[in-house]
């Protein structure tokens, strides 16, 4: 538009007179020159705007084919906010949660169901961890899923199994580190280390014993370097807010209604609509 306003303006009052009476010829190298400078500047935009097109489209590819760290293909999610449903209490939120789970693992063609806290690439809640021989806090992003969470998401865990029924409410807290914050805590040792050790976390500060390493993977960004990441126990930390995803056969917006249904015959009251990870 810029490069191209002012020559449409030129154009549009062409004077018809000098041209038939060959006066047109008068100033035509001043002209000429204006002509070729504007012609100039509008390749070399234009060439900085194709330029820039196919660096974006560069950069599109790369994020669409970026390796999560997780499957993304054939999952579907959905939220509820439980202080919202009118589930006051931590038991009949819990009860909630589990009527969630078994209703959405009833429905045909659901291979696996798992719960988390929040949504994979949308961050999480933030916690202190103190790294050993550091006075300073390492403010890490953490979220608190259930034993079938890393199995549903297809996210590998290098050491250690899920959590499981032995980490129960009452029972001595226990996490899943990354491999970035293991390294962190213990340079230069295998995953496996990590297995049965105790970091310090949260203020004021309590002892969690390391059940697990999952493998790193993408947290807030598509192109985020590795970054430390915890995992709390979902039965030992209860959150108002929880995610239902799973894993289907097949397309996965095929499975969208079907599960709008069937949390809306739940009885919630604010409806979250659906959503593939593709989306």
């Amino acid at each position: 538009l810029a490069t191209g306003l002012a020559p449409a303006l030129y154009a549009s009052s062409p004077a018809l007179a000098q041209m038939m009476s060959g006066e047109i010829v008068v100033g035509g190298k001043r002209k000429s020159v204006r002509r070729n400078a504007l012609v100039i500047v509008q390749v070399a935009v234009c060439t900085l705007v194709l330029v820039g097109m196919g660096l974006c489209q560069r950069d599109l590819y790369n994020l669409r084919h970026a390796n999560l760290g997780f499957s993304a293909r054939n999952l579907i999610a959905n939220g509820t906010f439980l202080r919202a449903e009118g589930y006051d209490t931590e038991a009949r939120g819990r009860e909630f949660t589990v009527r969630v789970r078994d209703a959405v693992a009833a429905m045909p063609g659901i291979q696996s169901v798992a719960l988390a806290s929040d949504l994979p690439l949308l961050g999480g809640g933030v916690v202190d961890v103190w790294i050993p021989n550091n006075p300073k806090p390492l403010r890490v992003t953490h979220i608190a899923v259930n034993e079938s969470y890393f199995s549903t998401l297809g996210l590998p865990l290098v050491a250690g199994p899920p959590f499981d029924a032995s980490d129960h409410e009452g029972a001595p807290p226990s996490v899943i580190v990354n491999q970035k914050l293991a390294q962190m805590f213990w340079p230069g040792k295998a995953p496996s280390y990590a297995l049965g050790q105790t970091i310090t976390a949260e203020k004021p500060p309590r002892k969690f014993t390391v059940v697990g390493v999952a493998a790193d993977s993408k947290y807030e960004d598509i192109d985020e370097p590795p970054k430390p990441f915890l995992y709390y126990a979902l039965s030992q930390n209860y959150y108002p807010q929880v995610y239902v995803f799973a894993r289907v056969q097949g397309d996965p917006n095929l499975w969208l209604a079907s599960l709008r249904n069937v949390m809306h015959s739940l009885g919630l009251k604010i409806m979250v609509e659906p959503a593939t990870f593709d989306q």
